[in-house]
């Protein structure tokens, strides 16, 4: 029976994209550091899922409160400068949808204020 102290004996982590070095002129998308990579360490072939053009609203990480207007999917906006600065708000981001829209499954209900809670994206769905 293996113990959590064999967890680095039997186990390696899988690398995140932030991990991987973005070819020149291509930036880490703002959200790399949640991307699992293909494999078990980064490599050329993570390029498109990790890295995306240095203009791209996919490597600016909205602020607080506000989420890529397409979502993580798609094709995004173009930041007016590279990198992409808070004066692209408009261009990439949107309002998150707040939890208060979002109706738990059964057996979960809703945590309090829950109109002052953010989903990551434009509406609030459940991925299992």
């Amino acid at each position: 029976v293996c113990k959590d102290e064999d967890l680095y004996t039997c186990c390696t982590r899988e690398d995140r994209c932030s991990a991987l070095e973005c070819p020149i002129g291509t930036a880490h998308r703002s959200d790399a550091h949640k991307i699992v990579c293909s494999d078990r360490s980064c490599d050329a072939t993570d390029i498109p899922r990790c890295c995306a053009a240095e203009r791209s609203c996919l490597t600016y990480a909205c602020p607080y409160g506000l989420t890529w207007k397409n979502g993580s999917v798609g094709t995004l906006g173009v930041c007016a400068t590279a990198p992409c600065t808070g004066n692209d708000d408009a261009t990439c981001c949107g309002m998150a949808a707040t939890c208060q829209t979002y109706k738990c499954p059964s057996g979960y209900q809703q945590r309090p204020n829950p109109a002052f809670i953010f989903c990551d994206g434009l509406t609030c769905t459940h991925e299992a």
